[in-house]
């Protein structure tokens, strides 16, 4: 038995060695066969199943007599192979996943002398060989039910290859129509019809090739190139291609100083026709470069700031086209930033008078929002036809032939797209099986033997299998990015600087790698995104991290400045280090840095990202404390982002308030109380929001921090007179006032978005309103809305012209507010706050519009606004809006549907429980009945019954001012049914009871009505 065992193993050692194949081990009777490692073929597959029939027959052959029986299994897929035994290189190395495992489970399906393959491993055989479909099996171990396929013999018919990925740039065939149309949008933009082109196609299908392409076609013409690169790694980096970019065009080098930095910058924008201190300062800022004392500090809030560095790139584009035309390409969109999204829809809007042409490519997942624009062009490539395949596959080999068969062979393969068939003509080229002659290529064996790629990832593999030095060093570079350093690569490879320098020249004479800049500055770039990711994923996890903890250390010795500019490039390589800990200090800086920028969207995303990570650290008191950073940062910046009813908050926010509790973190438990708060006031959850206020007041009682009372104090009086009850309301607003010292508190307002008097005086202005200070309600608008621009924050200063101006609204300032209103629209458009614009801006607008007398527009732009809040999960402000769209419908001659709404906000009213205008609701409806009865069709006792129920609420609560509008309209209906004197006797002495505003529009109101009635 032994000698036959061993004749077994010598005659599948020999079948398996003839298709390099790696035996893994011997398992008692058995063999785990690996076909694709320690080396990369592009038929591995095949390999693989033409070794197996070997075996059979070699088995029923050459041992006959036997009774020895083959089965086999065979799988494909991505493994981890790793050392066992502590590296000893006798103990063999073991494959671990789920294709092992599969391969196994075939096996069992097996019968004697039979090759069951997996669904993967077919598709990668095309019609080499005899199959028949055994169906789905149930296997142990396998999640889903496997196909399974038994593999009879060869066929002669070459098979079928179906590519999927896409390396790099290809020779340049076909296309004319495509660059025909190109050069005719070149010229438009050249006599000053700025024009776009949007180029959509999959990886590989040629995007970047057909931009060259144009150059060449350009000729002599005087342009300047502008080309702006996309990172995956920097899809939170506001404006990443564009500092690059400008780094390359000012000519920065590492070892510049900050001073060389600066110096370099204005002469960069002297040559580019457009400079001026403040464009200066702005770019300095965006580069982080100290101004030096040459200029003055910029001032701007941080969206400010944003948006007038936008208008200086713009500026600078449109300076640089006026000298001579621009040709501008914007790659790889479908990984650009926010930010630089937000430059590229202005860059666009405004080119169409320039002699500017850009070029946009991006794959078909990127959704493109600019093509109904009248001076911008989309088309997508297709894939090429056999004769351009054809055309390109000489290009690849110097014009020198292949034969015929194998030429067909890459034509069926290929299926089209260009860089498939550059990557499979070159592994042919660069393999054994084709001897160059000096006019063309021969085969040195049969077509059958050929190794040609079965899928491009396999392609890449066999490149970088026959350049093992090299691999090392494109894996190091695919973990720094798309573009890398050779410093870089230097830091973090075992290599010494000769074998460095010498396997970098393999890359690029292999066409993988390109080379710019001259040393000690010398950069490379993978030849397509898809390069990187190869060469990337080909790495064993555990090197992998090692290589990005190394360049992490790089990164942080050679450019220490980084922690101010992207600290998400050190977070990155931490995280994929698996150095969490290391990793998430970085990531909350970079959430915190472009919270203070105002790219919301970039910090939300950062944020976000940190708060994966630390679910991944073991229980601590240090992960407690970082997960409560991280909440407190993210749901600041997720209102400032989504608004105060953004569905996220919650999530965010009711651990953070455990956590906070937990460590006795003060600050942090009164932060999170305050945004959960808010969130159920706006919704408006009324017991909810009482039950945080409580708890904020509790925590106030137990805390020696001032700014936790004044917060406490702060939410129960907005609570309060949310609930109606506004003497309440007034006394806990009074206790804020009296506490607030602006130096020493309106810090408050950049941790909670809101400044704390601020958020006073706004709400001050109801219940001052409800309780008969009108003045004082004016008073509390104009001193909110002053004072905001002083703390310098863009939210705060808002909503204070926003929800502010409702004191002017209710007192006849309607003119005022309208001006508010304009200025709170642009300033919503300049720090990116949609959800303002569009909620806040349009009901207060719309509310000001008819006070203002403009009913029709009033009631259009107040009804969007509700809409908007309503459908972000807010009604906090529906009855205060609805009581105005109520009596605009009426004023507007539909006053049936007036009622309606008012009888809708009587009844949310009663549900919710928010009582703030439960008055104000009664005299619209009781005003609108009247209205109704005077065209014919109402009832003045319903219109009675609704005074006097709105008299009943406020006298209850000692509410003046709503006594007095319920009392006038109750005078004015019983004027109308002859009662004046009743009418005189209810009114005068509410009116006599007021000391101040008599300037005011319901206190005017109550006067006419009065001197009418002979008072």
């Amino acid at each position: 038995l032994r000698e036959l065992m061993r004749g077994y193993q010598q005659a599948c050692g020999a079948v398996i060695q003839k298709y390099d194949g790696h035996i893994a081990q011997y398992l008692g009777d058995g063999l785990m066969v690996y076909f694709g490692w320690p080396k990369a073929h592009e038929d591995d597959a095949e390999r693989a199943v033409r070794a197996s029939l070997e075996i059979v027959e070699a088995v029923k052959g050459e041992l006959a007599p036997s009774p020895l029986q083959v089965r086999v299994g065979i799988a494909t897929g991505a493994v981890v192979v790793g050392e066992t035994g502590g590296g000893d290189a006798s103990i063999p190395k073991v494959a671990v996943g789920e294709t092992p495992n599969l391969a196994a489970r075939l096996q069992g399906l097996a019968g004697a002398d039979q090759i069951v393959i997996g669904s993967s491993t077919r598709r990668l055989l095309g019609e080499a060989f005899e199959l028949v479909d055994l169906g789905a099996h149930a296997l142990k171990g396998i999640n889903e039910p496997a196909n399974a396929y038994r593999v009879d013999a060869t066929k002669t018919v070459e098979g079928r290859f179906e590519a999927t990925r896409a390396i790099s740039l290809t020779p340049f065939v076909g296309r004319e129509e495509e660059v025909a149309l190109l050069k005719c949008r070149w010229e438009q933009a050249r006599d000053g019809e700025g024009q776009v082109v949007l180029l959509s196609g999959e990886a590989g299908i040629g995007k970047s090739r057909i931009f060259h392409e144009l150059r060449s076609h350009i000729g002599t013409h005087a342009y300047l190139r502008l080309r702006y690169q996309c990172s995956p790694y920097h899809r939170n980096s506001a404006f990443h291609p564009i500092i690059e970019h400008l780094e390359r065009s000012a000519e920065f080098a590492r070892e510049d100083s900050a001073s060389d930095k600066l110096n370099k910058l204005e002469q960069f924008l002297k040559r580019s026709g457009y400079s001026n201190e403040l464009a200066v300062a702005l770019l300095a800022s965006l580069l982080s470069i100290p101004a030096d004392g040459r200029y003055a500090p910029l001032t701007f809030s941080p969206q400010r700031q944003k948006d007038e560095t936008i208008k200086v790139l713009l500026a600078l584009i449109q300076a640089l086209s006026a000298q001579q035309p621009l040709l501008i390409l914007f790659e790889d969109l479908y990984w650009i930033d926010p930010s630089s999204l937000e430059a590229l829809d202005l860059l666009i809007q405004q080119l169409s008078a320039q002699k500017v042409f850009l070029v946009l490519t991006f794959r078909p997942e990127f959704e493109s929002r600019w093509s109904a624009q009248s001076h911008v062009t989309l088309f997508s490539l297709n894939r090429l036809g056999k004769k351009q395949i054809s055309a390109m596959v000489s290009k690849v080999t110097g014009n020198k032939s292949l034969p015929a068969p194998v030429v067909d062979h890459i034509l069926a393969k290929t299926d089209g797209v260009p860089l498939f068939v550059e990557e499979l003509t070159r592994a042919i080229l660069e393999s054994d099986l084709v001897r160059e002659t000096e006019t063309h290529y021969e085969l040195t064996r049969p077509l059958a033997s050929l190794s040609i790629p079965s899928t491009l990832q396999d392609s890449l593999m066999a490149r970088l299998d026959r350049l093992p030095t090299a691999k090392e060093v494109a894996q190091i570079g695919a973990c720094i990015g798309r573009d890398f350093g050779h410093d870089l690569v230097a830091a973090a490879s075992s290599l010494d600087e000769p074998q460095l320098v010498h396997a970098i020249e393999e890359l690029i004479q292999s066409g993988l790698i390109s080379r710019t800049g001259s040393a000690p500055h010398t950069t490379y770039i993978f030849k397509h995104a898809l390069v990187q990711d190869v060469a990337y994923q080909s790495m064993l996890k555990t090197s992998r991290a090692k290589v990005h903890a190394l360049l992490a250390q790089a990164i942080l010795d050679r450019q220490p400045g980084i922690l101010e500019t992207t600290p998400e490039v050190i977070a990155h390589h931490y995280t994929q280090a698996g150095l969490v800990e290391k990793a998430l200090p970085f990531w909350l800086s970079a959430g915190q840095k472009a919270l203070a920028r105002t790219a919301l969207p970039e910090a939300v995303g950062h944020l976000s990202k940190a708060l994966e990570l630390v679910y991944t650290l073991p229980p601590s008191t240090g992960r407690d404390r970082s997960e409560l950073d991280i909440r407190i940062n993210l749901a600041i910046a997720q209102m400032a982002f989504g608004g105060w009813t953004y569905a996220e908050i919650p999530k965010t926010l009711t651990p953070a308030g455990d956590l906070a509790n937990r460590l006795a973190d003060t600050r942090n438990e009164m932060i999170s109380l305050f945004y959960t708060w808010l969130y159920h006031f706006c919704v408006p959850n009324v017991a909810e929001a009482l039950e945080s206020a409580n708890k904020l007041h509790t925590l106030g009682d137990t805390s020696s921090d001032r700014s936790v009372v004044l917060v406490a104090e702060m939410v129960l009086s907005a609570t309060s007179c949310a609930a109606g009850d506004w003497e309440i309301a007034k006394y806990h607003g009074d206790k804020v006032l009296a506490l607030y010292d602006f130096d020493r508190d309106s810090p408050l307002t950049f941790l909670l978005n809101h400044d704390v008097r601020g958020f006073v005086l706004g709400w001050g202005t109801n219940y001052y309103s409800a309780l008969g200070f009108p003045q004082k309600a004016r008073e509390a608008s104009l001193t909110y809305i002053e004072s905001a621009p002083r703390i310098g924050h863009s939210f705060n200063l808002l909503w204070a012209l926003t929800g502010g101006t409702e004191g002017l609204i209710h007192t006849g300032n309607a003119k005022r507010a309208l001006q508010c209103n304009r200025e709170a629209r642009s300033l919503a458009r300049e720090n990116a706050m949609a959800f303002a614009e569009q909620g806040p801006c349009n009901y207060m607008g719309g509310l000001a519009l008819i006070a203002d007398g403009q009913f029709a527009e009033g009631y259009e732009m107040a009804t969007r606004g509700v809409a908007f809040w309503n459908s972000a999960g807010g009604s906090i402000k529906d009855p205060m809006a609805n009581n105005l769209r109520a009596y605009a419908l009426g004023m507007l001659g539909r006053t049936d549907e007036g009622i309606v709404l008012a009888q809708e906000t009587l009844r949310y009213t009663h549900k919710t429980n928010h009582r703030t205008w439960e008055p104000v609701t009664y005299r619209v409806l009781g005003d609108l009945l009247v209205k109704a009865h005077r065209e014919g069709d109402g009832k003045l006792e319903e219109a009675e019954s609704a005074y006097n129920e709105a008299l009943r609420i406020s006298r209850a609560k000692s509410a003046k001012g709503f006594e007095l509008i319920a009392a006038t309209g109750l005078a004015q209906l019983w004027k109308m049914q002859g009662k004046e004197k009743e009418a005189y006797n209810l009114l005068a002495p509410v009116y006599n009871w007021f000391t101040e505003g008599f300037d005011t529009k319901d206190l005017k109101e109550a006067r006419l009505l009065l001197d009418d009635l002979g008072g």
